[in-house]
Order: C-alpha cells, then structure tokens, then sequence
C-alpha cells in the first residue's frame, strides 16, 4: 500500500511460497517476525527478508510508493456584518478529479456538497470545515470561521444585482428600531466620484434605496465604496465605511 507523503502510512504485505514451515520475515535482516505485514512505512525502497524452518533465505526488494500529499486551504478568518453574502473558495493542491472525498460541515443544505466552492449567508459567527482524501487515501483538512459583527442592527448588503429579477434589485440599508434615521448614504465609485447621495431618510424603505443607475444610466458592475452615518434614538451616532459589489 502506498504512503501519504511523509505520514509514515505505508504498509507492507509478504506472502511466501515453497519453504518449510514456520517462515520468518525481517524488514531490516537483524529482527524477524512470523507475520509478513509491516506497518508504519514511509515511502522508499525495502529488502525484506524470508527465512524457513530450514535457514533457507530469500530476499526481495519492494518500492513503496509516496503519493503527493494532499494540502487544502480555506483561506483566513474573516469578520464580516450579519447577512453579508460569502464566497468560500477551497484550494487544493491536486486535481478535481483525483479527490475521492470532498466533505463540507458547517453548511446548511448546500446547493453542491462536493464542490470546492461554497457561498454562505451567516447570520451568527460560524465556522465551516472542509476534509478531502485523495484517490491514494491521503487526507487533509482545514476549517474556516466567519466572525459576524452587529452594529446597532445596522445592515447594508455587500452584494446587489440590480437586473430587474426582483432579488436583491436594490441597494437597501437595513436597521432595527434603535436606529432613528439615516442622516447620509453616499456611495463611490473606483476612482472616488460620487454616484449616489440621499440624506435624512428612514432605513427599511426600498423607495429610497439605490438601484445601481447615475442620471437614469446604469453602472457598471464592480466595487463600489460607501460612507454611512447613522443617528441612534438617543442622539448618538454611527458611522459606517465599507464596499458593496454590483452585479448584473
């Protein structure tokens, strides 16, 4: 069997013919056992030894193979704001095709349980693992955690796709009741031109919210970046720097 890359995993098995009866088998030529199984090998060439009731030897010279190991990356932790839309992309060092298993936990009825990409909505910090095992029996694993911030209950999607398909159409700011008033939303583009500005409005309403158009022109996709200040019902403030992702 062969060996995953230097785990010591290898294992060897010795079947003998002709000889009489009891057969010794030694992997070093000093130490003999009655079994023909040696356990515990790393990769590399092996004489091994047989030796009947008789003294009568034999040797055999056995290669045993080391596969590439198998190492899986989800990436850093992140902190991301409730209801921010993730992508979790997986990296593996081998081929598609030459993983037997792809096993996600963490994820809640995934579209496509064995793809190496993953996209999530967390609403509570949450961690999300990922094990893959090779055709050769190589295993790796590794574990991702999405650490969600909450502001006042203060929410602006990081993602919207203004494509008139009635999901996600506009950019919507989001706030639970200690949020008394949205004093200013601007939003940017690249180059730091403004292409929206609305002030003094209420969050929660969609007829206010942007849909992705400058002078009835639509934008085109990418990053933009945005500045919030918000004021609590107790006169304070809350102000808020971030990025938001147009699609179409």
């Amino acid at each position: 069997m062969p060996d995953c890359f230097e785990e010591g995993s290898g294992t060897i098995r010795v079947v003998s013919t002709g000889g009489v009866e009891p057969i010794q088998y030694s992997i070093d030529g000093m130490t003999y056992q009655s079994s023909g199984v040696f356990e515990g090998l790393s990769g590399g060439a092996y004489t091994i030894h047989a030796a009947d009731a008789n003294a009568c030897t034999a040797e055999e010279i056995i290669v045993l193979n080391a596969p590439l190991s198998v190492q899986i990356e989800l990436g850093e932790d992140q902190d991301i704001e409730s209801g921010d839309t993730v992508i979790i992309h997986a990296v593996v060092n081998v081929p598609y095709d030459s993983l037997a298993l792809i096993d996600w936990t963490g994820l809640e009825e995934p579209a496509c349980p064995t793809c190496l990409s993953q996209t999530v909505i967390p609403v509570i910090t949450s961690t999300y693992s990922l094990t893959v095992m090779s055709v050769d029996g190589c295993v790796d694993a590794d574990s991702l955690t999405l650490y969600v911030e909450t502001n006042g209950g203060l929410y602006v999607p990081n993602v919207f796709s203004p494509n008139g398909d009635g999901i996600n159409d506009v950019l919507l700011i989001s706030a639970g009741t200690d949020i008394n008033e949205i004093e200013s939303f601007s939003i940017f583009d690249r180059w730091g031109n403004m292409v929206y500005l609305k002030e003094h409005f209420q969050p929660n309403d969609p007829g206010v919210a942007w849909d992705g158009t400058l002078r009835g022109e639509n934008m085109n996709p990418g990053v933009y970046v945005y500045r919030l200040v918000a004021r609590r019902v107790d006169g304070s403030k809350v102000a808020r720097n971030g990025d938001v992702t147009l699609i179409r």
